[in-house]
């Protein structure tokens, strides 16, 4: 960004050599933030039934699975958006 604030982002290409659409998510839970096992397993345990969450290691909290869509020839975009997850941002409201 111009003021100097890096604003993080994941890319997943397919492997072919050749443009490809693109599904990109932008996010303010932090693009790393991967989905609560245990939260989850806790919840099973007292009764709450969430279904079940099927997606690879790289899918981020609420985001596209980069597996799904990279094999099916899309690139995937995974960003975090300005002040969400980095403690050296501050908030510039």
């Amino acid at each position: 960004m111009r003021d100097g604030v890096r604003l993080l982002t994941d890319v997943f290409r397919p492997a072919v050599d050749r443009p490809c659409p693109v599904v990109m998510s932008v996010t303010p839970y932090g693009k790393d933030m991967l989905p609560d096992w245990i939260h989850m397993t806790l919840m099973r345990l007292t009764g709450v039934r969430c279904g079940h969450l099927a997606c690879s290691k790289w899918t981020g909290f609420e985001a596209p699975d980069p597996l799904f869509w990279t094999r099916a020839g899309f690139a995937v975009i995974h960003a975090d958006v300005r002040v969400c997850t980095s403690p050296r941002d501050t908030p510039a409201f």
